[in-house]
Protein backbone atom coordinates (compact mmCIF):
# COMPACT_ATOMS: atom_id res chain seq x y z
CA UNK A 1 0.00 0.00 0.00
CA UNK A 2 1.33 3.60 -0.72
CA UNK A 3 0.37 6.97 -0.58
CA UNK A 4 -2.52 7.53 -3.21
CA UNK A 5 -3.91 4.65 -3.45
CA UNK A 6 -7.48 4.02 -3.45
CA UNK A 7 -9.66 1.70 -1.67
CA UNK A 8 -12.92 0.89 -1.77
CA UNK A 9 -14.92 1.22 1.63
CA UNK A 10 -17.95 -0.85 2.77
CA UNK A 11 -20.49 -0.67 5.15
CA UNK A 12 -20.69 -4.61 6.93
CA UNK A 13 -23.43 -4.91 10.22
CA UNK A 14 -22.46 -2.15 12.38
CA UNK A 15 -18.47 -1.82 10.95
CA UNK A 16 -16.71 -0.43 7.82
CA UNK A 17 -14.26 -2.22 6.07
CA UNK A 18 -11.69 -1.20 3.44
CA UNK A 19 -10.98 -2.83 0.93
CA UNK A 20 -8.65 -3.39 -2.62
CA UNK A 21 -8.75 -5.94 -5.38
CA UNK A 22 -7.60 -9.05 -3.34
CA UNK A 23 -10.12 -8.65 -0.43
CA UNK A 24 -10.66 -7.11 3.15
CA UNK A 25 -7.76 -5.01 4.35
CA UNK A 26 -8.76 -3.18 8.01
CA UNK A 27 -11.58 -2.17 9.50
CA UNK A 28 -12.03 1.10 10.16
CA UNK A 29 -12.66 3.42 13.45
CA UNK A 30 -16.12 4.29 12.94
CA UNK A 31 -18.60 3.79 15.27
CA UNK A 32 -22.08 3.03 13.85
CA UNK A 33 -23.42 5.08 17.08
CA UNK A 34 -22.38 8.38 15.74
CA UNK A 35 -23.81 8.34 12.34
CA UNK A 36 -25.97 11.02 12.20
CA UNK A 37 -25.01 12.56 15.23
CA UNK A 38 -23.24 15.96 15.41
CA UNK A 39 -18.84 15.72 16.28
CA UNK A 40 -17.51 18.19 19.02
CA UNK A 41 -17.56 20.90 16.03
CA UNK A 42 -21.35 20.59 15.79
CA UNK A 43 -20.61 19.13 12.26
CA UNK A 44 -23.13 16.22 11.13
CA UNK A 45 -21.12 13.29 10.68
CA UNK A 46 -22.55 11.13 7.77
CA UNK A 47 -20.76 7.96 7.26
CA UNK A 48 -21.66 6.35 3.83
CA UNK A 49 -22.67 2.75 2.94
CA UNK A 50 -20.02 2.66 0.27
CA UNK A 51 -17.30 5.04 -0.88
CA UNK A 52 -13.52 5.43 -1.68
CA UNK A 53 -10.65 6.14 0.90
CA UNK A 54 -7.69 8.17 -0.36
CA UNK A 55 -4.83 6.96 1.83
CA UNK A 56 -3.21 10.02 2.70
CA UNK A 57 -0.95 8.47 5.55
CA UNK A 58 0.43 5.43 6.47
CA UNK A 59 2.07 3.86 9.90
CA UNK A 60 4.63 1.62 8.59
CA UNK A 61 5.82 -0.84 11.60
CA UNK A 62 9.57 -2.41 11.94
CA UNK A 63 8.48 -5.33 10.40
CA UNK A 64 7.92 -3.04 7.05
CA UNK A 65 4.31 -3.94 7.49
CA UNK A 66 1.49 -1.03 7.42
CA UNK A 67 -0.47 -0.81 10.92
CA UNK A 68 -2.63 2.08 10.24
CA UNK A 69 -3.93 4.22 7.30
CA UNK A 70 -5.38 7.92 7.22
CA UNK A 71 -7.07 9.66 4.48
CA UNK A 72 -10.86 10.70 3.08
CA UNK A 73 -13.41 8.70 2.77
CA UNK A 74 -15.79 9.84 -0.49
CA UNK A 75 -19.10 8.44 -0.65
CA UNK A 76 -19.93 6.77 -4.16
CA UNK A 77 -23.02 4.81 -5.81
CA UNK A 78 -22.95 1.24 -5.63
Amino acid sequence: MRIGDELRVERRGDGWVALDDEGVVGTLRWLASRDGKPDMNGLMLRFPAHGVLRVRQLVVGPDGLVKDVGGEVTPASR
